[in-house]
Formats: C-alpha cells, structure tokens, sequence
C-alpha cells in the first residue's frame, strides 16, 4: 500500500498578512528570527543554532555548519538587506544586554535563563504565540521554509533551480 503525504500548510495571503502584522510587534530577535526562517527558509535546529561567527555581513552569506543541519553538509545561504539591518541592529541589543559574546546568536532574555543560548523548544513558543495573535492555527517554525520555498516555485522558478537554492557550495 502507498503511503499518501499530506501537503504542508501555506497560509494564504489574508492569513500571511496577519501572520507578519503578529510579528512586527515581537521583539527585534523573534523579528530577525522570522526574517532569516522565511528569507532562508531554515529549519527549526539550522536557526537556533546559528553563531554570530556564522555570519559575513559584508557579503552577506550565512554559513550553515554540518553539525547544524538535517543532511549533516554544511552549506551556504545569503541574507538580504532586510535581514542584515535586522541583524545588525540585534547585535547592537545584544551587546548592551550580554556584553560581547560569541557563540550562539540568539540568547535568552527571561529571568531564568537570561543569556543563555535560546533552545527550539523556546522558538516553537514563539511561534505558537504569532500564531494564536494572528489566529493562524496551523502555522509552525517550519510553516516558513514551506512558504519560502512554495513562494520560489509561484516565481516560476523550476524544481532545479529551487534545488540549487538549497544545495552546499
């Protein structure tokens, strides 16, 4: 017997709307956090594991580490404009709530574990907050990747070139 997948959830434009309008109020790491899930549709572990080592500014890739990802090869992905302000800006908040530290990117700003690297468990909670705020139901940390990858093929792009996007240097 074949096995029938169900096809990811893509919200549609009226629920996407609501998803950012839910985002923008988050803090300038949950904002940097979508921005980078979505622009390069990285999964849950590549996103809460990413180091500010991780990143060239400069010339904007991201350089996703082997340990980091569900191929377990390491690959490269570029932020854009949007994403770098972002970043900069949060490295700037960082720095006056942590100091300058390296290591993981995202770090925990609640009581309990203030500093420390932020875990999946703690994205996923993020998440399902924009969630409930935007009343999308279905929408989870890899709802992003889906709709960054779907959006490449509304483009037109073909399934090669959606490939080449994602594949290693």
């Amino acid at each position: 017997m074949r096995h029938i997948e169900q096809a990811p959830w893509i919200p549609n434009a009226d629920v996407w709307q609501r998803i950012l309008a839910a985002c923008a109020a988050e803090s300038l790491r949950n904002r940097l956090m979508v921005t980078l899930a979505y622009d390069d549709a990285l999964r849950r572990e590549e996103l809460v594991q990413l180091d500010v080592e991780d990143f060239e500014p400069a010339h904007q890739p991201i350089h996703l580490r082997a340990e980091t990802t569900k191929s377990q090869r390491a690959r490269e992905v570029a932020f854009g404009t949007t994403s770098s302000q972002l970043f900069v800006a949060y490295l700037r908040e960082r720095r006056t709530l942590f100091g300058r530290i390296d290591g993981p990117l995202f770090r925990s700003t609640s009581n309990r574990n203030c500093g420390a690297p932020l875990g999946a468990s703690s994205w996923s909670k993020t998440v399902e907050g924009s969630a409930r705020s935007a009343g999308a139901t279905h929408l989870s940390t890899h709802s992003f990747r889906h709709l960054q990858l779907t959006d490449l093929a509304r483009a037109d792009w073909t399934i090669d070139q959606i490939a080449q996007y994602r594949r290693p240097p």
